[in-house]
């Protein structure tokens, strides 16, 4: 199959209607349909297609249309995600915004729920990276959003990819910090408040402001004045 054939394809469908609204994917996906060689294609080799054109593009606007499709793909019942992640984990080398990041996270929480013992191992690795944003997507993708999970990873797991990255300074990574502490305190509120009290004062204030925000305000004010007092011990010293 000739991948370049389609990336050339989609490429000029996005540039001939980039000024028609379809933000969300549904005008380029139906246009696409409509066109009988990709329509002809099965669905794994619709996905080596976008595979290869979110690789390769230079375009971030068709690149997420590319994760529009597995996002999309996703969504049915009968598409086990995991028999992508071969496919899609090589994506982790163009994750280099928060809103790419952030789409293909929700794809690897879907995974990392079908097949733990298979994406966990990667997960861990690219928390262990020298890299912000393999590090942002392994912490972001072990729960993405706890609404979306039926179940998820024991809660040991989950805190020793987050804990190393507490002192990391990096913008978006401690974004995904404290969201990913937001999100673990809705599953394991217990454990969590334990390590949020145990490691109030290396929180960082990006990590601190998503962490806290589902507690209640008795909490919070507790946290909050942990933190305070700190700070002024640590000023006169």
């Amino acid at each position: 199959m000739n991948l370049e054939k389609y990336h050339k394809i989609i490429t000029d469908l996005y540039l001939a209607n980039k000024n028609t609204p379809h933000e969300k994917g549904d005008d380029l996906f139906k246009t696409l349909s409509i066109s009988s060689s990709y329509n002809q294609l099965s669905i794994d080799d619709k996905a080596l297609v976008w595979s290869y054109i979110f690789k390769n593009t230079e375009d971030n606007n068709i690149g997420h249309f590319a994760i529009k499709y597995f996002k999309r793909l996703k969504s049915k019942n009968n598409v086990k995600m995991y028999e992508y992640w071969e496919l899609l984990r090589t994506w982790i080398s163009r994750l280099d915004n928060w809103g790419h990041s952030d789409m293909v996270c929700s794809i690897y929480s879907a995974m990392l729920e079908e097949t733990p013992d298979l994406i966990y191992p990667q997960l861990k690795i690219w928390a262990e990276s020298n890299n912000p944003w393999k590090k942002r997507v392994a912490i972001v993708s072990l729960i993405y959003y706890s609404r979306c999970r039926k179940k998820v990873l024991p809660y040991h797991k989950i805190i020793s990819l987050v804990e190393p990255q507490l002192s990391i300074d990096h913008y978006y990574l401690q974004k995904g910090v404290g969201w990913t502490l937001r999100e673990l305190g809705n599953v394991y509120p217990n454990e969590t408040w334990e390590f949020l009290k145990n490691n109030v004062t290396r929180i960082t204030p990006i990590a601190f402001t998503a962490a806290i925000e589902k507690l209640d305000e008795d909490r919070k004010n507790e946290l909050k004045l942990t933190r305070k007092i700190y700070r002024k011990n640590h000023e006169k010293n």
